[in-house]
């Protein structure tokens, strides 16, 4: 994921970045508390996270370091049937609370919040130094939480997330990542659905141009996993 520098012209003599211990006891002091009242009652290093519900759905919050000074805090879903591939080339599943990750994400940089009726702003952090991510924080959690629980709230089955999808996928390359790959997330929630015309167009599209990359057998066995997972909706 690219982000933008949240900082120019900086000086110098306000630049003391805050050590990992510092930041991990912002987040513990700041935001453990207003991440389980919307249900993110689990905690692995700096991710937060729900169980899964009944549809393989789990909700998660990640807090991670950009260039410039700055952070973002990534929120999405991670589903438990869709299996990702490392560049070892096998495939690693997201069933256990070791292995959360975010497979449908969006990130706090693209919260907007008012100042007044006139001025707004991309929510953002900076960790320039502790006082910096401390009111970042502190504006983060009282005008950010809602709205990522909102965007929670507005995925919270399958059909909306393949929305949420294709949304991303016809916004360009503000979602375009190596991984995840939003063509290949598609591709196991349209299995899901049942879907299966639409399901390999967009399998299609994700192996278009990976085939050398992929192990010989991979693609097979992708395709295996997603009629099992379509079989298993019927």
């Amino acid at each position: 994921m690219t982000f933008k520098k949240i900082k120019t012209n900086i000086d110098p003599s306000k630049v003391n970045p805050p050590s990992k211990k510092e930041i991990d006891e912002l987040l513990n002091l700041m935001v453990d508390q207003p991440f389980r009242s919307i249900g993110l009652t689990n905690k692995l290093n700096r991710i937060w996270f729900s169980d899964f519900d009944e549809h393989g759905l789990k909700n998660v919050i990640r807090f991670q370091l950009t260039k410039g000074l700055g952070a973002v805090f990534v929120f999405g879903k991670c589903f438990k049937f869709l299996p990702t591939i490392s560049n070892s080339k096998r495939f690693i599943n997201h069933k256990t609370d070791k292995s959360t990750t975010v497979h449908l994400f969006d990130y706090s940089s693209s919260v907007i919040i008012y100042k007044n009726f006139l001025q707004k702003k991309p929510l953002q952090l900076s960790v320039m130094n502790h006082s910096d991510l401390e009111k970042g924080l502190d504006i983060f959690v009282k005008k950010g939480i809602k709205e990522i629980n909102d965007w929670f709230d507005n995925n919270s089955s399958v059909e909306d997330c393949i929305s949420t999808t294709l949304i991303q996928i016809n916004a360009g390359d503000k979602y375009a990542l190596h991984w995840p790959d939003q063509n290949y997330v598609l591709s196991h929630l349209l299995s899901k659905t049942n879907d299966l015309k639409s399901r390999d167009y967009y399998l299609n599209k994700f192996l278009e141009g990976r085939r050398e990359l992929l192990n010989k057998d991979m693609e097979a066995i992708i395709r295996k996993n997603l009629d099992v997972l379509a079989n298993n909706m019927q």
